[in-house]
């Protein structure tokens, strides 16, 4: 969630150090490559749909339910991911 729900810049703002920075950066990076590829092999496709809709799956989704679910654990919580993403999976982007 911190990976994502920050903006690099904006915290230069906030005076985090500049390594810090820079190692966000790179970790954003290295996800959005692992995002593109999963789409890739997934779906057969890498294009901006695509990768909007991976991350969805594997950043978006999970971030909001486990972030109003009851206890770290909790198995309703699993549960709607699981299926969730499932059915995105299956579906894939639209055309």
């Amino acid at each position: 969630r911190v990976l994502f729900g920050s903006r690099p810049d904006s915290l230069t703002a906030e005076g985090v150090p500049d390594e810090v920075v820079k190692e966000l950066r790179r970790h954003r990076a290295s996800a959005a490559t692992l995002i593109a590829d999963l789409a890739e092999e997934v779906w057969g496709r890498s294009d901006k749909t695509a990768k909007h809709l991976m991350r969805n799956c594997v950043v978006d989704i999970p971030a909001r339910i486990f972030m109003s679910a009851e206890k770290a654990n909790d198995p309703l919580a699993r549960y709607a991911i699981e299926h969730a993403v499932r059915g995105l999976l299956a579906a894939g982007p639209p055309e």
